[in-house]
């Protein structure tokens, strides 16, 4: 009798499903959950819970072999399963397309989330009346991302955004949108999947969508409904140019399962691990004769340079004044890249009328010759400042930051424009770092009475914690800056606490922007480790927006003059003078 038993625990141990060798070792400490999740699939599923779980194992990063749970991953595979049995587009959807396109908890490298029960406790009730997968997409794009409450906004922190990480801030771009849309159709079993292309033909930047799959794929923008249905796009002109052959200007969809190739991920480029199929030849169409003659020229209006856009209708003109098209600019939450087109003759010279809030105004555009983009600001009455080449360049630096190393301009400049496209680069990367540096701008009140104030500065890995207190009123340009460095080293980090504490008291300057920061390690050599050059370089950086003029810079040690003339050797000479205050110890 015990024979018997133990040749059928025998059999039944060599019908569980396994891990392969290289899924084991890939997920490594982490095999016991994932080969854990395979054996309950089989378990709770039967045969076809078993070749979902396989299936999703295989298409798996390896991040997510090393960290995701077996819970997580049977109630993904659960839901899914149970929108399949629920709605009857889902029933229908087969099984290649169910597995690759619904199956799946995550589009692209977007932190791991468990959004399904939720998702589909939301889009049930949405999709109610729907009666097929098209109708249930649109319903969802009609009504999800008001529910959620996120909707476009460049200010969003990264664009590859989780959905509970975009409705923390309540706002996303194309590529956030994107993911939230395809997770809200997976929830009730409608198969969906991230589209997008690197760089626009026209260099433009890149956008992403999203491919929704009844009978055949068709395509919508994310938090973008049209009555008109699928296929309806603001980029359809845009993608209809696409390069097959050429990955950057192709169109990529996402997939699950191995492909030739991969998904192009502007913001991560190296990373190769989503799988991509190039699906460029459905976007493209022949244009016909007389639309080969007409080049499109693209508008934004903004309030100010570096303001928000405004609704602005557009009107081409004839030559006798007549208006022959109008169009109305984007503004709000429409993707930037979403622009008003006019299409104009070649090589012709173009009048526009622009009418906002009750004003009017007139411009003529030199004759265009391929297709351009024209940001305008409305106060100044006239197109912003262009020199040769300086307005492909603005138009470059009006792209989301991820996008630019993908097209950036190569234009040859005078010694005058330069000097022009130099200030336009720069003014717009101090605004992106300043909006960057928000939380490291923003200095703490760290005593009661405000005297004292408390920030941090990040670099090179480091945080650089910091005291400031000002004194004296500020000369004519500008406060004296006094970096004070405290002693230790090489002590416990409660000593190193103290010791910086107590430096920020030690001295007081008849004038000047007394900083005490705290050495980032605890190390014996804390002050003359690598990071502390970017550090302390950055936090001047910080200091000067501050207060907005310029700031003379000195240095306050209590140890030896070395300290003094190695720093003061390597940190940024932008301030005017220096000065030194060393103080045996």
């Amino acid at each position: 009798m015990t024979g018997i038993l133990s040749l059928a625990w025998t059999s039944l141990l060599a019908a569980a499903p396994l891990l392969t060798d290289e899924q084991g070792q890939t997920a490594g400490e982490n095999a016991p959950e994932i080969q854990g999740f395979l054996e309950a699939a089989a378990k709770d599923h039967g045969a076809s819970g078993e070749k979902a779980a396989l299936f999703l194992i295989e298409g798996m990063p390896s991040a997510d072999l090393k960290s995701l749970k077996k819970d997580f991953l049977l109630e993904n595979l659960a839901l899914a399963m149970k929108a399949k049995q629920e709605f009857p587009w889902a029933k229908k959807v087969p099984e290649e397309i169910f597995l690759n396109d619904v199956l799946p908890y995550a589009s692209l490298d977007e932190t791991r989330e468990a959004w399904r029960a939720e998702f589909y406790q939301t889009c049930r009730e949405i999709v109610k009346e729907s009666k097929s997968a098209t109708e249930a997409s649109q319903a969802i794009n009609r009504e999800f991302f008001n529910t959620y409450k996120v909707h476009y906004n460049t200010g969003r922190k990264r664009p590859n955004q989780s959905p509970n990480e975009s409705k923390k801030l309540g706002m996303a771009t194309c590529t956030g949108l994107s993911i939230i849309l395809v997770d809200a159709c997976r929830s009730v079993g409608v198969p969906a999947r991230v589209a997008g292309t690197a760089l626009w033909a026209n260099k433009r930047g890149n956008h992403t969508w999203v491919e929704i799959w009844d009978g055949d794929w068709h395509f919508t923008g994310a938090d973008e409904y049209s009555k008109k249905g699928l296929n309806k796009a603001w980029f359809t002109g845009d993608a209809s140019k696409a390069i097959a052959d050429d990955w950057k200007h192709a169109i990529w969809a996402t997939s699950w399962k191995d492909a030739d190739a991969h998904f192009p991920m502007v913001w991560d480029l190296k990373n190769q691990e989503v799988a991509g199929v190039n699906v460029t030849s459905r976007y493209l169409k022949e244009s016909p004769s007389e639309a080969k003659k007409l080049i499109p020229v693209h508008f934004r209006i903004f309030d100010k340079e570096g303001g928000e856009r405004l609704v602005v209708e557009i009107d081409l003109l004839a030559t006798d004044g007549s208006v022959k098209n109008t169009v109305t600019t984007k503004a709000g939450t429409a993707d930037m890249n979403d622009m008003a087109t006019l299409k104009v003759k070649q090589g012709k010279e173009v009048s526009i009328r622009l009418r906002h809030n009750g004003e009017t105004k007139t411009l003529t555009i030199p004759a265009p010759e391929s297709e351009m983009t024209k940001d305008y600001v409305w106060s100044a009455l006239e197109a912003l400042p262009e020199g040769a080449g300086v307005s492909e360049i603005k138009t470059w630096l009006a792209l989301l930051p991820e996008e630019r190393h993908l097209s950036v301009p190569a234009q040859i400049l005078t010694k005058e424009t330069a000097a022009e496209a130099t200030q336009s680069i720069f003014t717009t990367l101090k605004k992106e770092a300043k909006e960057d540096r928000k939380a490291e701008l923003a200095r703490r009140d760290a005593t009661k009475d405000g005297s004292i104030k408390g920030g941090l500065v990040q670099a090179a890995g480091k945080d650089l914690k910091v005291l400031e207190k000002t004194f004296g009123e500020a000369p004519e340009g500008g406060h004296s800056l006094w970096i004070s460095m405290h002693g230790g080293g090489g002590a416990p980090p409660r000593v190193n606490d103290q010791q910086w504490k107590n430096q920020i008291g030690l001295y007081e300057p008849k004038e000047g922007i007394y900083v005490a920061p705290r050495g980032p390690t605890d190390t014996w050599n804390l002050w003359h480790e690598g990071h502390i050059d970017a550090l302390l370089d950055l936090d001047q950086e910080i200091i000067v927006e501050l207060n907005g003029k310029e700031v003379f810079r000195g240095l306050v040690t209590r140890s030896a003059q070395a300290i003094f003339d190695s720093l003061n050797q390597r940190l940024d000479p932008r301030s005017a003078a220096t000065a030194v205050l060393t103080v045996g110890g």
